[in-house]
């Protein structure tokens, strides 16, 4: 599924983001950047966050045939009716109504509004709607982990902060603050609009859901914990979504703009290939199920009757398999 919407996003980015190298490294982060690794990648639970990427593309763009009406339809509504965050959206939905006023767009915000209505009576047909803890140190989260893991990415920025806090990761952050700054001073118009608002967008998504649901989760103390990450997925792709934009828009030659787009999508590549391999905080410490089978295989007595418990992880979890099965495998 998330691939399916990387796709989507490549195709629905075409009239924001000109360069043709730059426009697929955004589709490459929605689908492989390290953020994702911890807790979105092979589950469908968390593919809200990409999904919610896509219907703020499926809302800017401006449909063209009836497959870019169906296709943005489809991910507005979905995205509106998967988290109540979608209505930080209403403003780019009346924006495109506004400034267009055509047939194509009204269907594509209606759908979008639709979804939104539902959203609102689920919404009020529950009780528990937050907020659920404390928020505090926001700034400080946000700098190790937004800007820090779109500098580094995830296992940059824990190296770097374990290794020495602030005073390693924060730099990073600072000079992607003001390599953000340098492309706003050197756009014009539209895509200097655009990148300002998407950077917006980093800052709002992050400070939003964890203003309801509270930092504990992501509390960043000695060690850089690699949990809840999925509150940075969204920031991060807006971050990079504004310096995507902002470069292929840069007033500045054709060959100029082509070196620094590689230059983006080269940082992303490597962030990407240098964080490839993640621990499951859950899974990854857990006892290897072939010896504990072994093990737990020598409590039958050489009997096939009755089962016994094999641990996994997490622990205290545990799986009843019987005698036969466990004596069958240690024969192997």
């Amino acid at each position: 599924a998330g691939s399916l919407i990387a796709l989507a996003v490549y195709h629905l980015t075409d009239q924001a983001i000109e360069s043709r190298i730059l426009r697929p490294a955004l589709a490459f982060a929605v689908a492989l950047h390290p953020v994702l690794a911890g807790e979105n990648l092979a589950n469908i639970t968390n593919i809200l966050w990409v999904l919610l990427f896509a219907t703020f593309w499926a809302l800017l763009r401006r449909p063209t045939t009836r497959a870019d009406i169906v296709l943005a339809a489809v991910i507005v509504f979905l995205g509106a009716t998967s988290t109540t965050l979608a209505v930080v959206f209403l403003p780019v939905a009346a924006w495109a109504l506004w400034s267009r006023r055509e047939v194509s767009t009204a269907v594509v915000v209606s759908s979008y509004g639709i979804g939104l209505f539902l959203q609102v009576i689920a919404y009020l047909s529950t009780s528990d709607h937050g907020p659920e803890g404390h928020a505090s140190g926001l700034a400080t989260l946000y700098f190790a982990r937004v800007l820090g893991v779109t500098a580094v990415g995830t296992r940059g920025a824990r190296d770097l902060w374990n290794s020495g806090g602030r005073s390693l990761l924060f730099p990073f952050g600072g000079a992607f603050i003001v390599l953000v700054i340098v492309l706003v001073v050197s756009n014009r118009g539209i895509p200097r609009a655009l990148g300002l608002v998407t950077a917006a967008y980093s800052v709002v998504l992050f400070a939003l859901p964890l203003s309801i649901r509270g930092t504990a989760p992501i509390t960043l103390g000695s060690v850089f914990t690699e949990g809840d990450q999925r509150y940075a997925v969204l920031p991060v792709l807006f971050l990079i979504t504004s310096l995507t934009i902002m470069v292929s828009h840069l007033r500045c030659s054709p060959r100029t703009r082509a070196i620094l787009g590689c230059v983006v999508a080269a940082q992303l590549v490597t962030v990407t290939a240098l964080s490839i391999h993640t621990k499951n905080s859950d899974r990854s410490d857990g006892p290897e199920w072939y010896p504990e089978l072994i093990a737990t295989a020598r409590l039958c007595d050489g009997r096939p009757v009755g089962t016994r418990e094999v641990p996994i992880a997490p622990a205290p979890w545990q799986i009843p398999i019987s005698c036969r099965d466990l004596l069958s495998v240690a024969a192997h």
